[in-house]
């Protein structure tokens, strides 16, 4: 065992561990970041269908024969992993007077129905969905989709918006 240089088996062996272990450190980096970015695209497609699912469980087939209609389908929506605040909108066709700014937020975005009611849907209360004026819209997804209701005979067409949020 006096031989020079000699450092025993397994040190003989440690210049050529350095590159297995320096390939297996990139190999797991590189799963490790493809795993994060697949889990963050699969929660923004999970989010965008929960929004599809509301907005579907509220449009029906895209004609409504009347408010009340819209009313009974909200009451049957069932949605336990966002929040959300829809409602019929006629400030998509004409934003603002013709100004081209919309505002989610204000009073007078949805419509009301004949009693003066809005014809809004959510599982939070209006003032909570106001706040997110002033929190940011940094998680906050807007689908829009075309309706039609039957008002005393006439088919008037609106939007129905839908604003989600994830739960906090």
């Amino acid at each position: 065992m006096n031989a020079k240089g000699f450092i025993g088996s397994i040190g003989d062996d440690l210049p050529s561990l350095v590159p297995i272990l320096f390939a297996l450190l990139i190999f797991f980096s590189v799963f490790s970041f493809s795993l994060d970015a697949f889990n963050s695209r699969k929660l923004f497609f999970d989010r965008q269908l929960e929004i599809t699912r509301i907005a579907d469980g509220l449009r029906s087939n895209g004609f409504l024969l009347e408010y009340g209609q819209f009313r009974d389908l909200c009451l049957k929506l069932v949605v336990s992993r966002m929040n959300y605040f829809a409602g019929l909108s006629t400030r998509l066709l004409d934003p603002a007077g013709g100004s081209g700014t919309v505002d989610l937020f204000s009073e007078d975005f949805f419509i009301q129905d004949e009693s003066d009611a809005e014809l809004s849907c959510a599982n939070v209360s209006r003032s909570d969905f106001e706040a997110l004026r002033n929190r940011g819209r940094g998680n906050l997804f807007v689908q829009v989709y075309p309706v039609v209701v039957s008002v005393n005979g006439v088919v008037v067409p609106y939007h129905l918006v839908v604003v989600a949020w994830p739960r906090t």
